[in-house]
């Protein structure tokens, strides 16, 4: 019985265990609520343990979620730490392979498609490729007699190109300029909230100092005009035979205060320059596609005319903190709640100690039930007996309700004993002449009883030995 012996071991009772518990519709996705994407993932299903598949979901979904928010996270550490894009990535050059088949019948060479295009294209083509490779079987690289199978070498090798490739744009280097990319195509909507165009900041800052550039060329022209003029007057001063005077072609003061206006342009576009990257950011390496911000808000001088713009561009960034705060804290949270499952092997342990338990309060209930049951029919027992008791009682002392008939189908007389029997036959035959044939006869009652080992109740009999009277002719019959 429970608690120091019992009925069966404890892994017999884990069918009926998990049937108790509610069960679970298992998705091949979940939701994560921070970024509201739908992240899709694979778990190994058992039939036998609906409660180990539970287990397996749980984690599998868990590391699901988790991997899908490192990668928001990266994405996200870039968007916040840095905000400009500098300039567009580069495309890239790269096959694709999803197609299994060979291209020559002779060995094998696979098909492979060269193309040019977006890391995000080069990415996707990546992970199409390795599921269509991924369970792609090789063969044996040798032949029965030993030698090279060169057909599976080089499906192998062709193999191992698409799983680098994979593995390149999925946690590489290449994971990261597909990032960038993404990064750039969120920063510059950022650009054109801010500056009213979807550039990167070195096309803005080229565009700065072509205007200036612009505007030294146009300096440069009226100072040779400036310069044409003043020789020809100095010319004109040389001996000549003529009696005219000398003088200087042009508009002189025109010049001059052309020059003077354009020097101060000039001026103003070099301040704004240095005003527009001191705002945002003045240097970043060769090929650099993001930038962190040069100066802090609180850096930047109150008389730049781009200190707005930088307080909005900090406004507009405020979410994507709010996102990548919460993320991280997201990650910290299902990080306890994996090590809080465990392993596979402290799961299963832990379902043993479940099973033991369950076993324990199952046999203790079904314990407390059955001693409930036996006090119930115990009951029953007793007005059973009450109940035979009483109409035995009745048989001897009135001779009725025994149910033996006699060939008239009227109930006989019972006698309990032979004397009393014996007189009533003579007191008959002198009375009447009847002469009657005395028999004994058992007289049975029947009632339930419950049994314990079967946990039913049984039908038993309870008799008493009596005598009974039948006229001759019954006897005959």
């Amino acid at each position: 019985m429970p608690y120091n012996s019992y009925n069966k071991h404890y892994t017999n009772y884990r069918e009926l265990r998990l049937e108790a518990k509610p069960q679970r519709n298992l998705h091949d996705t979940v939701y994560e609520p921070v970024t509201g994407a739908t992240v899709k993932f694979d778990y190994e299903e058992i039939k036998e343990d609906t409660e180990l598949i539970q287990y397996r979901w749980e984690v599998a979904k868990t590391k699901a979620s988790i991997a899908y928010l490192e990668e928001q996270k990266k994405f996200h550490s870039k968007l916040v730490r840095f905000p400009i894009a500098i300039g567009n990535m580069n495309l890239p050059e790269f096959y694709e392979r999803t197609n299994t088949e060979s291209t020559n019948t002779r060995n094998f060479y696979g098909d492979e498609k060269y193309r040019k295009a977006s890391w995000s294209e080069r990415r996707q083509s990546a992970i199409t490729s390795w599921d269509v490779w991924k369970n792609e079987k090789i063969g044996s690289l040798t032949d029965y007699r030993g030698y090279d199978n060169d057909w599976n070498i080089r499906k192998k090798s062709h193999k191992e190109k698409v799983q680098e490739e994979f593995e390149y744009m999925t946690t590489g280097n290449g994971f990261n300029y597909y990032l960038n990319e993404l990064a750039i195509a969120e920063n510059l909507k950022i650009h054109e909230e801010v500056f009213g165009e979807a550039n990167t900041l070195a096309v803005f800052i080229a565009e700065n100092e072509r205007r200036v550039r612009a505007q030294r060329e146009s300096l440069y022209v009226d100072i040779r005009k400036l310069k044409n003029g003043v020789q020809k007057a100095m010319n004109d001063l040389s001996p000549k035979w003529s009696s005219e005077s000398p003088y200087y072609q042009g508009d002189a003061t025109k010049l001059i205060s052309s020059m003077r206006s354009i020097n101060k342009k000039i001026k103003d576009l070099e301040q704004d320059l240095v005003y527009f990257k001191e705002a945002f950011a003045s240097e970043w390496g060769k090929n650099t596609a993001l930038s962190a911000f040069g100066n802090t808000v609180e850096e930047i001088s109150k008389k730049n005319p781009y200190l707005e713009k930088r307080i909005l561009w900090e406004s507009l960034l405020e979410d994507t903190r709010v996102i990548y705060n919460n993320i991280i804290e997201r990650i910290g949270s299902l990080e306890q709640h994996l090590e809080s499952l465990g392993t596979e092997e402290e799961f299963v342990a832990q379902q043993e100690e479940r099973d033991k338990l369950f076993r324990q309060r199952y046999e203790r209930k079904e314990e407390i039930k059955r001693n409930f049951e036996d006090r119930k029919e115990a009951r029953t027992d007793q007005e059973e007996e009450d109940r035979v008791a009483a109409l035995l009682e009745k048989i001897k002392k009135t001779g009725y309700g025994h149910g033996h008939l006699s060939s008239k189908d009227k109930e006989k007389y019972f006698y309990a004993e032979f004397d009393e029997a014996k007189k009533a036959e003579i007191n008959m035959f002198n009375q009447d002449g009847r002469r009657l044939d005395l028999y004994p006869k058992k007289v049975s009652v029947s009632f339930t009883k419950w049994n314990k080992e079967r946990r039913r109740r049984e039908s038993w009999e309870r008799s008493t030995s009596g005598y009974f009277h039948r006229s001759f002719r019954e006897l005959k019959e």
